[in-house]
């Protein structure tokens, strides 16, 4: 068994490194919009009055959408919602959604990022004075050039009704896989909304966080027809001194090892296990829950699927020959029974001893 691991992992690793050049075009996923309601109420006067998802929001009038009740009367014991990425061929008659038209080149997502990000929901605030508000049918898209305006590139576009960039997105995490990517953030008010509301919302507002986001984008094509059952919406990362790839030391003692964790799904409490390991002269070295280095396969965590953020591993203690190669691998897999099996998704770094 540990030999067919071996196996199995070393092809791996040379399908990753063959695959990065091909192109990503974004079909389906979804985005997690968190609403940080005291942040929203003070700074704009708006309180989340109801929320219609992709379906619900694509068979309404506009009339439906400013009266009927989903979720509501507000205030709503819920501020998390949940975007459906369109398709690219989505049209709703009447309405100005936005097909996903997003496409890149893999391991090169912001040098070659061109189109939008198509989103469907709509949402109605409550604003003073029986007044109502509502956004929704977003865009999300990236442009280099509104980082000099104190964003990251990457905004939301609403397109209900009147189309203007609502938001910027703040303070980025990225992950990118073979056929996605995951992106979150906090939001804030654009300069573009400032102006166009007329002051509605204070100018001493600008990129006032009032929500943060959770963006799943990934290509269909090449999720769906892997011959790997892949769990959708989850992107593991593991970085070696802050990269990917292959990187270079002149000994294990300078390595320090981090994994990131990126999920946007609506699945509440799924239940996943952990597992860190590198291969070295024919053996697999897994974490264990102790966090410490054996040959005995296991996971090194079992429980609520949730994100990471840098966290850091053990550094493997072996004694590692000049000029070899260490590959190191973080993988998530929702079948907890202690072994790495299907649905699974994973990340390797190689470690390359001068």
């Amino acid at each position: 068994m540990p030999n067919k691991i071996v196996k199995k992992l070393s092809l791996i690793a040379i399908l990753l490194a063959a695959s990065t050049a091909h192109a990503v075009n974004i079909t389906q996923g979804g985005l997690i919009q968190t609403i940080h309601a005291d942040a929203l109420k003070q700074s704009a006067d708006m309180t989340v009055a109801d929320f219609f998802d992709a379906q619900a929001a694509s068979t309404r009038l506009f009339s439906d959408l400013e009266q009927d009740i989903l979720l509501g009367p507000p205030p709503l014991n819920n501020n998390q919602f949940f975007y459906t990425v369109n398709s690219p061929t989505l049209r709703i008659p009447n309405r100005s959604t936005q097909p996903s038209d997003f496409s890149y080149d893999a391991d090169n997502l912001l040098l070659t990022a061109k189109g939008s990000i198509g989103l469907g929901g709509v949402m109605r605030l409550d604003l003073s004075r029986n007044r109502i508000f509502i956004w929704g049918d977003w865009s999300v898209e990236y442009d280099e050039t509104r980082k000099s305006q104190g964003g990251s590139g990457w905004f939301m576009r609403n397109l209900y009704q009147i189309p203007i960039i609502f938001f910027d997105i703040l303070e980025t995490t990225v992950i990118e896989n073979s056929d996605g990517f995951f992106l979150s953030g906090n939001v804030g008010w654009s300069p573009e909304i400032i102006e166009g509301l007329g002051g509605a919302i204070p100018a001493s507002e600008l990129l006032k966080v009032v929500a943060d986001i959770a963006l799943c984008a990934e290509d269909g094509s090449l999720v769906n027809t892997s011959s790997e059952q892949k769990i959708p919406c989850v992107f593991p990362d593991i970085k070696l001194n802050g990269q990917t790839g292959d990187v270079n030391v002149n000994s294990a003692s300078e390595a320090k090892f981090t994994l990131e964790l990126g999920v946007a799904t609506q699945e509440k409490q799924t239940q996943a296990e952990y597992f860190a390991a590198f291969v070295f002269e024919g053996a697999i070295y897994w974490l264990n829950s102790n966090f410490e280095w054996t040959t005995e396969a296991g996971a090194a965590y079992q429980g609520t699927l949730a994100n990471l953020r840098a966290f850091s591993i053990p550094t493997p203690s072996l004694d590692f020959p000049s000029n070899s190669t260490i590959p190191v691998y973080f993988g998530v897999d929702t079948n907890p029974n202690n072994t790495f099996d299907q649905p699974y998704r994973f990340s390797v770094v190689n470690m390359k001893i001068n």
